[in-house]
């Protein structure tokens, strides 16, 4: 199998996140995340974030961008109270492949590709019926230098058995 990037399989508990339902072109997110954040800070839920969190509902190429729909999410711990304005996002707990990706983001749709391209079919696994998410564990707005930034791409894995 070709090792362009490590995947490792493993179990994820649930995350809960507050979110905003995004539409549009998914060059405009970081708009979408700039909202989210001023929400959750004058709230005060800012305190508890753990984690910026994209899930994309529509792949680039199938639909136009003005269509394209993602959730653009902050990780919150399981008793924070979501603020008024924001959706409750709750990712699953599972069996995940979790494709860790350090440095800059730019280079993420290439990793999709290959995750799904390459990865998946040579691994024998099955995804589940849900979306894969990215959770951006230093964000862009955390101020870490571009070289050490750390995301994963989660894909939830069919369990047998």
């Amino acid at each position: 199998m070709d090792d362009m990037h490590d995947v490792q399989i493993k179990e994820i508990g649930q995350v809960s996140a507050a979110a905003l339902l995004h539409l549009g072109p998914y060059a405009r997110l970081p708009e979408t995340f700039s909202k989210l954040r001023q929400l959750l800070e004058k709230s005060g839920a800012m305190a508890g974030a753990q984690g910026e969190i994209c899930v994309y509902y529509d792949s680039p190429g199938s639909v136009p961008e003005a269509q394209q729909r993602a959730h653009a999410a902050i990780a919150l711990g399981p008793e924070a109270t979501i603020p008024r304005g924001a959706d409750t996002l709750r990712l699953p707990a599972g069996r995940y492949a979790v494709l860790r990706h350090v440095g800059a983001y730019s280079g993420i749709s290439s990793a999709w590709d290959w995750l799904y391209g390459h990865w998946l079919p040579e691994s024998g696994e099955d995804p589940e019926p849900q979306p894969a998410y990215e959770i951006y564990l230093t964000p862009p707005s955390s101020g870490v230098p571009v070289a050490q930034q750390v995301m994963e791409i989660r894909l939830p894995l069919r369990r047998y058995g």
